[in-house]
């Protein structure tokens, strides 16, 4: 389909991500109040660390958020994407259980295990067995309702992302404010008015990208505050697009990968590099971009970038995900991959429960 014609995004919007892209900002908003109002128990503020259980689009609000916000919190925390916690988890510790379905079987194998270890626990998710979990156990939990914002879990990371700070804040484990997060909107405001579909190829950031990504294998490089970003983004591209895409972060690829970029030979006509930049990130990892994309462009690959703009780390974790957005449902148009469902995942949840 032709990226340059607006009727392409009427004709192809995958389970309404044209409504839940325009309003992302909105979930932002929501969370933070609907989240802010939770009664947080006194004793969540005394632990000793933070175990984040989810997976998929869910396991991404706490990556984003620890990714972005580090600093920001008051103890040391991990995320786990699997069926254990790990085996220093107890009464000292917060399980914070994440599953925009509520009827993830890793998260809930967690949130069993968080009770058995007498674990402070938090719950975000829009319903299902997690939710039904934390009411019967009275903990925290965040209850949203995506509606037409975000039909697919990887659509609703306002809800999850926003609903873990505010909830996190009210415990005082993470020091962010409503300044704070009106400053992301802010950004995410600024990518909608410059990425949306009536704004023409030639001055559109996301539509220049995704034009390029179309049948390639996509590479995703990011690092900091914004490796997470990088996540998301492949996500985007996997789920809506049905495209190949990973991810990697820098410094960590200038050990490893940069040797590998001879063979196949087809590298150089099916790979494609997407960099995402900021000044945030510190001077050398800067400076290794600008090499690494050179190095790249010398093998014979493709390289495309993306300078985010934001005043600080938070508001560039917003504007990214805003425009990955953008960048994963302008790259199915191009392909004509209008369904936005996830058929090969759901077979595998059927396989799975036959055993």
């Amino acid at each position: 389909m032709d990226l340059n014609d607006e009727q392409s995004y009427e004709t192809c919007n995958p389970v309404g991500l044209a409504y839940s892209a325009e309003h992302l900002s909105d979930q932002f908003r929501v969370a933070w109040h609907d989240a802010g109002d939770i009664e947080i128990p006194e004793d969540y503020t005394d632990v000793d660390n933070i175990v984040f259980a989810g997976m998929g689009g869910s396991a991404l609000a706490a990556y984003l958020l620890t990714s972005a916000a580090q600093s920001d919190f008051t103890v040391p925390n991990v995320i786990v994407r699997d069926y254990t916690l790990p085996s220093w988890v107890s009464d000292r510790t917060l399980v914070v259980l994440i599953s925009f379905s509520g009827t993830t079987e890793e998260t809930l194998a967690c949130a069993a295990a968080a009770r058995k270890a007498k674990a402070k626990v938090m719950v975000v998710a829009s319903g299902g067995d997690l939710a039904a979990f934390a009411k019967k156990h009275k903990y925290p939990v965040y209850t949203f309702t995506p509606g037409d914002y975000a039909l697919q879990p990887r659509y609703g990371l306002g809800f999850t992302t926003v609903g873990l700070m505010a909830m996190l804040s009210s415990a005082g484990l993470l020091n962010i404010d409503e300044a704070m997060i009106e400053k992301m909107i802010t950004a995410m405001h600024d990518v909608v008015d410059t990425c949306s579909p009536d704004v023409e190829l030639k001055h559109n950031p996301a539509k220049q990208v995704a034009e390029e990504l179309q049948g390639r294998a996509v590479y995703v490089v990011a690092a900091e505050h914004l490796i997470a970003n990088a996540n998301v983004l492949s996500n985007q591209i996997n789920e809506t697009a049905k495209n190949f895409a990973t991810f990697f972060a820098l410094p960590e690829l200038n050990h490893h990968l940069l040797e590998g970029l001879k063979y196949p030979e087809s590298l150089k006509e099916d790979a494609i590099f997407v960099m995402i930049k900021s000044a945030h990130y510190n001077e050398r990892i800067q400076a290794r971009f600008d090499i690494t994309a050179d190095l790249l462009e010398d093998a014979g690959l493709t390289v495309v970038e993306y300078d985010a703009l934001g005043k600080t780390r938070l508001d560039e974790m917003a504007e990214v995900l805003q425009w990955s957005c953008y960048v994963g449902w302008y790259t199915a148009v191009g392909q004509g991959e209008c369904s936005g469902t996830i058929p090969t995942v759901v077979e595998l949840k059927k396989r799975l429960a036959k055993i």
